[in-house]
């Protein structure tokens, strides 16, 4: 489910997690009841409602066990990074708190975003080993529900802030986050080869930064592609190979190369269904004075 906020003058909500309350009226317009929800920015232009005791989102069952409670609110959160084909995530629970229905973890957590680079299946965005408070409610019927979910702030906040959300004794090791992160993403390229499983593709899984090519340009070339021909180019890769995205339940190739053809410097863009057909493609001419398309 999906919410807007009513800010003035039509802009963004910056802030990651929001608590809204709703209001239940009566015929009459009188108040009968309130309750409320937890919004979650994603970092682009959507606002995921998060399911709460007593306010059902959907269909989908609600976690019965900690650790699928904190792996489903880390992928939450890891949609606010650039998305790739599927989101995984890393975490170690610390330590964990109950007081009246209320759940408190202290964890460490990192997400990854993985997709199809130059058929390589890589980590194209995601987090470190972040130090992680992540509350939740938990009903009658076990089932858990977010609330809260808390990382430090940056810059020169980091410190004082990782003070204010661990207990003392936890303080060591939340400081000591990155030595976390070898296991946390171990679990994410797990969860990335199980993805590949489920689709019936083999493919090499990397969660490192993989070396790109790219295409020899002059200046004014270069800021042609970034900026006059930015939004044609949509979803093609921004280095010379290729990128995938499923796009409507339909897997698709976006390839960007460069050639030399008949004294013609040429950028060839195309996108092709994976069994074959050309469905787009667009050249354009490498010249002094920047990008001409070709016709």
């Amino acid at each position: 489910a999906y919410w807007t906020p009513a800010s003035p003058g039509g802009g963004v909500l910056k802030a990651m997690d929001n608590k809204v309350a709703i209001t239940l009226l009566d015929e009459q317009g009188g108040k009968m009841e309130e309750k409320t929800i937890h919004i979650q920015y994603d970092g682009s232009m959507y606002y995921t409602v998060q399911a709460s005791p007593e306010i059902v989102i959907g269909v989908t069952a609600q976690p019965q066990s900690i650790e699928e409670a904190v792996g489903q609110a880390i992928k939450a959160q890891g949609r606010s990074y650039l998305t790739g084909e599927v989101t995984t995530e890393g975490h170690l629970i610390l330590e964990s708190e109950e007081n009246n229905g209320i759940v408190k973890v202290y964890t460490m957590a990192s997400v990854g975003n993985f997709g199809f680079e130059s058929g390589i299946f890589t980590k194209i965005s995601g987090s470190g080993a972040i130090p992680t408070v992540i509350t939740f409610s938990k009903n009658e019927k076990g089932e858990y529900f977010l609330t809260e979910y808390k990382e430090p702030l940056d810059g020169a906040y980091y410190g004082r802030s990782i003070r204010e959300m661990f207990p003392k004794h936890l303080l060591s090791k939340a400081q000591n986050a990155n030595s976390y992160y070898p296991d946390l993403v171990k679990q994410q390229v797990a969860q990335a080869q199980a993805y590949l499983l489920s689709q019936g593709r083999n493919a090499p899984v990397s969660e490192k930064y993989i070396e790109k090519q790219y295409p020899d340009l002059s200046e004014k070339a270069r800021e042609d592609l970034d900026y006059k021909f930015k939004y044609e180019l949509m979803g093609y890769p921004y280095y010379l190979g290729t990128r995938e995205a499923v796009e409507n339940g339909v897997r698709y190739i976006y390839e960007f190369k460069q050639e030399l053809r008949q004294n013609d410097n040429l950028l060839i863009f195309t996108k092709s269904k994976t069994d074959g057909p050309i469905i787009e493609k667009r050249e354009y001419v490498v010249t002094d004075s920047g990008l001409k398309e070709r016709s």
